[in-house]
């Protein structure tokens, strides 16, 4: 999604997917009840305003030969704590 406005993915299964929910320049999304399966990427958001993610469960299953299985990458979690430091 790129350059929206009040989007709402509810109640959604993602599964085997490069990226699950990926959004640039959108604001006022909602993320609530997704299920994200054997994904490479769960959830980007890029510059997203007043965006909201609840109830959202990501599982990766354990992948045989592979050094970054069961592992999840953290991105710029300085911004997203003062996303939530800021609209919380």
């Amino acid at each position: 999604m790129q350059g929206g406005s009040n989007n709402s993915i509810i109640n959604c299964t993602f599964e085997g997917l490069g990226t699950a929910i990926q959004a640039t320049n959108t604001h006022n999304l909602k993320i609530d009840t997704a299920n994200i399966i054997n994904c490479k990427k769960g959830i980007g958001l890029n510059d997203c305003w007043d965006s909201k993610v609840s109830d959202v469960k990501i599982d990766q299953p354990l992948l045989k030969n592979s050094a970054t299985s069961n592992t999840f990458r953290i991105a710029k979690l300085t911004e997203l704590v003062r996303h939530y430091m800021i609209h919380s």
